[in-house]
């Protein structure tokens, strides 16, 4: 998401924006809901591995797959290949419009000194909240 504004026009960075969000959101749904489905099918046959068998009742969108149910987990892993295989081959025939960006990179002190203001900028807060919002230290050894 930080590069969409090298490679969009200011007038359409704010939909290129949306739409990788939209987007991204829209395969983590998907996932939730195809993940428990080929979990409960044996999809690759012999190929895929034995099925272990579910221990408790689990919950899908669709409804309960039950205790005892034969459930092959390795199918899970197997479900984001069978996505992002022919998404990757589109991608590496279809993405061939962007330009070469290459941009100044400065002074390697500057940047360092840069990163360690705003690393400071997030930690001294944070440490200090933590210090207020942990309890007190009682037990042995303490006074």
């Amino acid at each position: 998401m930080s590069n969409i504004s090298t490679f969009f026009p200011k007038r359409l960075q704010g939909t290129a924006l949306g739409l990788n969000a939209g987007l991204g959101n829209f395969g983590v749904t998907t996932m939730q809901v195809v993940i428990p489905l080929v979990m409960t099918v044996g999809l690759l046959g012999a190929f895929g591995g034995e099925p272990m068998t579910l221990v408790k009742d689990s919950g899908w969108i669709l409804g309960k797959i039950a205790a005892g149910t034969p459930t092959w987990i390795q199918n899970a892993g197997f479900a984001w290949v069978f996505s992002l295989v022919p998404l990757s081959i589109l991608c590496w025939f279809g993405m061939n419009n962007l330009k070469t960006v290459s941009p100044a990179t400065g002074s390697a002190i500057v940047a360092f000194a840069k990163i360690t203001y705003l690393y400071t900028l997030a930690f001294v807060p944070a440490i200090f909240m933590l210090y207020l919002y942990l309890p007190p230290a009682h037990g042995p050894g303490r006074c």
